[in-house]
């Protein structure tokens, strides 16, 4: 089924049930031809063979009217709505990576700008501007070409390879690890977005074109706080991807966004910090049926990390025990027991994190 987002009720716009139509469809030939068409009729058989295809083609239809609506627009149907809302979509973004170059001799060397090395020889880095160095070795930020989380994740050492060579560069190689490569905003965190537009047509003294603005300055950002505990002070606290606090960057990125004199009251101060962490436990305990199965137990073990998720998506959500149980007898429990954590309020610049997990198997129950 397709996503309905913003929690609308659902709407079809054209009725697929099979039985309705072969129905409609044989009192329309049985009113043209004046005759009834019996079970076996050839003529009832061959409408029965035309259903599935009309269905299918119902289908369709009820797809492409759907996505003229935000709640279900997908792709590039939904980059046409933001057009509407003059929201575009936020791209892709490269990993960065710093890259020591160390040289044989001394003397006076150049990085030229563009220069690639690599891990591979199939995920390429390259460098973003000349440097000139008379050290022995010497430190360059590197971008990868490929944008997206493609890039991220290679540990110092790991990208060791110079693709265009150069004089006297005796070795390469990362000295940090590669980060910042986010792939291009998904369907509905650009929905939501779409969804707030309008509240950016203000400067950002509502607190919906603050929220507007701070997810539509980078796109690791997944939900974001605002709050002024005292006239013309705005603290803003954003949240990236995965329950993740921003870093001094993407702090920064969001005051700059945020500080525009065109999308602020002029006498706001915006203030921009990372949400405030509450840790948690995990301790739950399961049984399972006479029929529970290895892949079963899997399905638990799936269900409680989606929870961890689902938890560290939104700021201020509560800690929800009920949640974790009913996620955890969806992928097939008996019976379930939760010790932690146990249901606790959550302030809306704070974001759950859990610290230790528990998950043990009960045994069978029968009934």
């Amino acid at each position: 089924m397709m996503n309905n987002r913003f929690n609308l009720p659902d709407i079809q716009f054209v009725d697929m049930d099979p039985e309705r139509l072969e129905a409609r469809m044989v009192r329309t030939i049985e009113n043209a031809l004046k005759e009834k068409l019996a079970p076996a009729d050839p003529r009832r058989l061959l409408v029965k063979t035309v259903v599935p295809a009309v269905v299918q083609l119902k289908n369709e239809l009820d797809y492409s009217a759907k996505q003229n609506l935000l709640s279900y627009a997908e792709g590039p149907h939904l980059d046409h709505l933001g057009a509407f809302a003059n929201t575009e979509r936020l791209k892709a973004l490269p990993a960065r990576v710093l890259v020591r170059f160390t040289f044989s001799i001394g003397g006076r060397h150049l990085i030229p700008e563009g220069t690639r090395v690599s891990p591979d020889y199939e995920i390429m880095y390259r460098t973003l501007e000349n440097v000139v160095s008379e050290d022995e070795y010497v430190d360059v930020l590197c971008e990868c070409e490929t944008p997206g989380t493609i890039g991220n994740g290679y540990v110092p050492g790991q990208i060791d390879t110079l693709v265009d060579p150069l004089p006297y560069v005796e070795s390469v190689e990362n000295i940090t690890e590669s980060n910042g490569g986010y792939d291009e905003e998904a369907d509905d965190p650009y929905a939501r977005r779409i969804h707030l537009a309008p509240e950016g047509f203000s400067t950002a003294g509502p607190e919906g074109a603050y929220k507007y603005y701070t997810l539509s300055a980078h796109p690791s950002i997944v939900d974001a706080h605002i709050a002024s505990p005292s006239p013309t002070e705005v603290y803003v606290y954003p949240l990236l991807h995965g329950g993740e606090l921003p870093s001094e960057e993407i702090i920064q990125l969001v005051r700059e966004t945020l500080s525009d004199t065109k999308r602020r009251p002029f006498t706001d101060k915006v203030i921009v910090k990372a949400p405030v962490i509450r840790e948690y436990d995990i301790d739950v305990t399961y049984w399972g049926d006479e029929h529970f199965t290895v892949e079963q137990h899997g399905l638990v073990k799936t269900a409680v990390e989606e929870y961890i998720d689902w938890q560290a998506t939104q700021l201020g959500r509560a800690l929800d025990p009920s949640e974790l149980i009913h996620r955890v007898k969806k992928a097939g429990a008996k019976r379930v027991e939760v010790e932690q954590p146990v249901h606790v309020e959550l302030e809306r610049n704070e974001i759950a994190r859990v610290r230790d997990r528990s998950v043990q198997f009960g045994g069978y129950e029968y009934d």
